[in-house]
């Protein structure tokens, strides 16, 4: 069994993974969205509007899931809702994006998706 020293680091431990991991999340889809963004602004497809805007709403999710888990914890259901949200307006981030094509105007974002814990 555990003594409280060691289940106090346990749980800093995954505090500190699922936070790092949601702002990784964040920190790719904001670029993707700039570089959408971009892609329109420089007169590419407007399917890339579309897939900016998502990918800035994914974003906003994945904060929303950081500041779940810093309030609420890794296992309260206001977190797992957070967490759900974003992961969904991840998947259709995605889906925008492969809608919205190749990026012909500017380069395609070189900031890769972390893996999912």
């Amino acid at each position: 069994m555990k003594d409280f020293f060691e289940l106090r680091e346990s749980m800093n431990k995954n505090l500190n993974e699922n936070v790092a991991y949601h702002k990784e999340m964040k920190r790719a889809h904001d670029t993707h969205s700039y570089a959408h963004e971009n892609e329109v602004t420089n007169d590419g497809h407007e399917d890339h509007d579309y897939a900016g805007t998502e990918h800035a709403q994914a974003a906003d999710h994945h904060q929303k899931a950081i500041d779940a888990h810093k309030k609420h914890g890794a296992d309260s259901s206001q977190y797992k809702k957070a967490a759900a949200a974003a992961h969904k307006q991840t998947s259709m981030a995605h889906e925008a994006s492969k809608d919205a094509g190749k990026f012909k105007k500017t380069a395609k974002p070189g900031i890769k998706f972390p893996e999912k814990p």
